[in-house]
């Protein structure tokens, strides 16, 4: 069973997502089956440098008054906490995610993509600090065993660039968490735990003879 996971560690739905996800594999109990993450960038060419708060950029992107960003961070926050992650939403600056895309790219060559996706997320939501930063991505890929030289040489290079951009133009993918497995049977959103694992069960089970 194939299970891909499209993300991008700017989401914290996507983090809220991969917990849930992961205690539908936990309960599914098939030792065979693991997440195969895939890239997408919610902000494509956003800046690499911080600039505003998540917050602010809600107010002036999508025009959501304070109020009501601070009503969402908390909802947010609160489920994070059910899945046992702290999310700190109000001090979160959005930036390019896409060296960090690259940065899973070579992890997965090493066997460690869920590793660097998970500690990229962390990074972000929890410790808020620029994941777009190459000295902090050096560090972060050092924290997960990948050589540090080797990853500096992929920051400073374009590798993996065409590997993101495919992954992202994925067909039927538009939104992010998408868990797609085996290539016919998809659900997108951060659903609850059962929902997930509705799914798992529903693409192990043999299928119907037409």
């Amino acid at each position: 069973m194939l299970v891909e996971v499209w993300s991008d560690i700017m989401c914290p739905w996507c983090y809220i997502g991969k917990r849930r996800l992961e205690k539908a594999l936990a309960r599914l109990g098939d030792p065979r089956v693991g997440i195969t993450w895939r890239s997408y960038e919610l902000r494509p060419g956003h800046t690499r440098t911080p600039d505003i708060t998540l917050g602010e950029g809600m107010v002036r992107w999508r025009g959501r008054s304070e109020a009501e960003v601070t009503k969402l961070f908390g909802w947010i926050r609160s489920l994070g906490a059910q899945e046992g992650l702290e999310l700190n939403l109000d001090t979160v600056r959005p930036v390019s995610s896409f060296d960090a895309h690259r940065l899973t790219h070579l992890a997965g060559t090493h066997g460690r993509r869920d590793e660097m996706t998970e500690r990229l997320f962390r990074a972000h939501l929890t410790e808020n600090v620029n994941v777009a930063d190459h000295d902090v991505l050096v560090g972060l890929a050092e924290e997960v065993g990948l050589d540090p030289a080797t990853a500096r040489q992929v920051l400073d290079s374009n590798r993996y660039a065409a590997e993101v951009h495919a992954e992202a133009r994925a067909e039927g993918v538009t939104a992010v968490p998408t868990v797609l497995v085996d290539r016919r049977q998809h659900v997108a959103g951060a659903v609850e735990v059962q929902e997930y694992l509705a799914l798992l069960r529903r693409a192990q089970a043999p299928a119907t003879p037409s």
